[in-house]
């Protein structure tokens, strides 16, 4: 499954933690799972830190399934900040990767009225990912794609 330092949450400074990550979407698994329960730990409520946990699932499984032609080995990279604040805690997920640009936030809404079978291919994921998060942002710098994404998850225990 690659070097130990593959697929694991990295400290690299207070709240903030970055992870090397190889084009195996079966190691994702583990990192999307520690994710949910660093933010649990942290305080997030168990809602919020479930939705984060599904973003940063999808995003990472489509950049290794779509990012690079296939076959091609190539790693990328995850970066997860976190910080506590009166009105919450702010989470921000971000990854870097050399793949084809590619700007998710482009793409149109997916009709999902529509029937199972008028519907196309593709799209809800992204979807999901902007529901499930207050900002979204994609920049190609150079040859790199930076995407981020940010939410304010509340407080277990807070009051709704």
């Amino acid at each position: 499954m690659g070097s130990p330092r593959h697929f694991l949450w990295e400290n690299k400074a207070e709240n903030r933690y970055q992870a090397v990550l190889l084009r195996q979407v079966d190691g994702i698994a583990a990192l999307v799972e520690s994710t949910e329960m660093m933010l649990a730990d942290m305080g997030c409520n168990a809602a919020d830190a479930q939705q984060m946990a599904i973003v940063a699932e999808e995003i990472l499984t489509n950049i290794s399934r779509h990012a690079w032609p296939e076959g091609e080995d190539k790693e990328f990279s995850a970066c997860l900040d976190i910080e506590r604040l009166p009105a919450g805690i702010d989470v921000r997920f971000s990854t870097c990767d050399d793949g084809m640009a590619y700007d998710p936030l482009a793409r149109s809404a997916p009709d999902i009225d529509a029937s199972l079978e008028d519907r196309e291919i593709g799209g809800l994921g992204i979807h999901m990912v902007k529901n499930f998060t207050d900002s979204q942002s994609y920049e190609r710098r150079g040859a790199e794609n930076h995407f981020a994404v940010s939410k304010l998850c509340k407080v277990t225990g807070a009051e709704l």
